[in-house]
């Protein structure tokens, strides 16, 4: 067979080919960009729903970390303080329970909290700061609203407090203020650690407990919140470190139920595998069938172009 140099006609069929079926390419293109965009946007979409949804979780629960105990001792703290695998470790003290008629109708805590864990609990001044003097208070604007007071730092707040058997009544200034989350479950008043250490000591021992809950009180009990350092098996990370601490069953600790990571059933998996292997296999036939459309259309031309001697590479 004799090389005839053709490359000039070679190129000058592809160029009008390209021509020829330039609106043809441009739907193609069009048509995988939109797909790529409809896989996209379904992920993000996702995504943002569990997000929201675990945010929302969150509020009602009342904090963004991991886990937490209720009512501990100084002792126990102290132990759990020690823990080298738990991160963020915060906490704060309840101080009793206001009784003010005001708040008859809306359940409120009254507590001593670190900035750390006020961080932590949605609940740390938008306005103004957490309280330092022992005249101090920080509390949402619900609370506010129940007794009629203007979202103006320097207002005073005249609180009754039940502490076991005993009642404290006294005016306070407010030094800061937060609006509350409407999913919130209590609203908080947080007065100083001045005021924490004169009318709610911590419980120092098993027996400050037991003598604090014969009265009827919770004054003095700390709670502290924690991050483990991942969030997937949340219940059994939480075993381990009572296990380490030594902390038997009179402990109340618990995880953030928020964190959906915390517990995997082999029935979600599967469904999630489901899911993704259907969008995925949707993803591929749309594209496929596409190039396939507008390929399958051309077969015939390359055929010819075949037949009258054009060799592979001329073809490519």
């Amino acid at each position: 067979m004799r090389n005839v140099n053709n490359k000039k006609c070679i190129n000058n069929i592809c160029k009008k080919s390209m021509a020829a079926n330039i609106r043809r390419n441009v739907i193609l293109g069009i048509a995988i960009v939109l797909s790529t965009m409809m896989l996209t946007t379904l992920f993000t979409v996702g995504s943002s729903i569990v997000k929201s949804i675990q945010e929302s979780t969150m509020l009602q629960v009342g904090t963004t970390q991991h886990g937490g105990f209720k009512f501990m001792t100084q002792e126990e703290y102290d132990i759990l303080a020690q823990d080298t695998v738990i991160r963020n470790l915060s906490y704060n003290i309840i101080l009793g329970n206001p009784v003010n008629e005001e708040l008859r109708e809306d359940y409120t805590e009254l507590r001593y909290i670190t900035e750390a864990n006020a961080r932590t609990s949605y609940s740390y001044p938008e306005v103004g700061r957490l309280p330092e003097s022992r005249y101090e208070v920080a509390t949402c604007t619900q609370v506010l609203d129940d007794f009629g007071v203007p979202y103006e730092i320097g207002q005073t707040l005249h609180l009754t407090i039940a502490v076991g058997e005993k009642l404290i009544e006294d005016d306070f200034t407010l030094c800061g203020y937060w609006e509350k989350p409407a999913v919130a479950m209590a609203n908080q008043i947080y007065l100083s650690e001045e005021f924490q250490k004169e009318f709610a000591p911590t419980w120092q021992s098993e027996e400050d407990r037991m003598r604090a809950i014969d009265n009827h009180t919770y004054a003095g009990a700390i709670n502290p919140d924690f991050n483990f350092p991942t969030t997937v098996g949340l219940d059994t990370q939480m075993d381990e470190l009572e296990a380490r601490c030594g902390f038997g069953n009179e402990m109340q600790g618990g995880v953030n139920w928020a964190y959906m990571t915390s517990s995997v059933d082999p029935t979600s998996v599967i469904m999630v595998v489901f899911i993704l292997a259907l969008i995925i296999g949707s993803g591929y036939l749309i594209i496929y069938n596409i190039f396939f459309i507008a390929v399958s259309s051309d077969i015939r031309y390359y055929g010819l172009l075949k037949t009258v001697g054009t060799t592979d590479k001329q073809l490519k």
